[in-house]
């Protein structure tokens, strides 16, 4: 693939992993090696962490969105395992994002991982998460519904009140 586009970012996922195999690798220019089995978290983070590289290069001054859907916890709503994953991702914390068990979400992860990428591509950019809003939207008494976060990674300025905007 490089040298069809050297600009081409690859990512390796493989079942056989060894030592030889993942430095020859990245001797060959994949940007992350990753061994199965491995969980849906890391294989975000290293993807949005890859498409934040293939941005970052790009020559031209350009703006650029990346969107990640608003569901959190879903069909039953688990209002503590969403703000402690919006709190790490406020922290930059990938590794906490990455330990959380698959097993703490009550219904598969939802959208969670497509955050967990949406925040890769923000590395070293020095972009800051800005929570606009959460909203544990409830259907039932028994917990079920779906959790709505909404937020941006942007640069922030400071108001003359002290406020921050994006």
């Amino acid at each position: 693939l490089h040298r069809h586009d050297a600009k081409t970012l690859i990512v390796v996922l493989t079942g056989f992993a060894s030592i030889a195999t993942a430095v020859e690798a990245i001797k060959l220019g994949a940007c992350h090696y990753l061994a199965k089995p491995s969980n849906t978290d890391d294989i975000e983070a290293a993807f949005g962490r890859a498409v934040g590289r293939a941005v970052r290069s790009w020559k031209q001054d350009l703006r650029v969105a990346i969107v990640a859907s608003g569901g959190f916890s879903h069909f039953v709503i688990d209002e503590e395992l969403d703000r402690r994953l919006i709190d790490a991702m406020a922290r930059r914390d990938e590794k906490a994002l990455i330990a959380e068990p698959e097993s703490r979400y009550p219904s598969g992860p939802s959208e969670i991982p497509h955050w967990i990428a949406a925040m890769g591509t923000t590395e070293g950019t020095g972009l800051e998460f800005q929570l606009l809003d959460y909203n544990p939207c409830y259907r039932s008494a028994a917990g079920t519904g779906n959790a709505m976060a909404f937020a941006l990674w942007g640069r922030t300025r400071q108001r003359e009140s002290g406020g921050v905007i994006g």
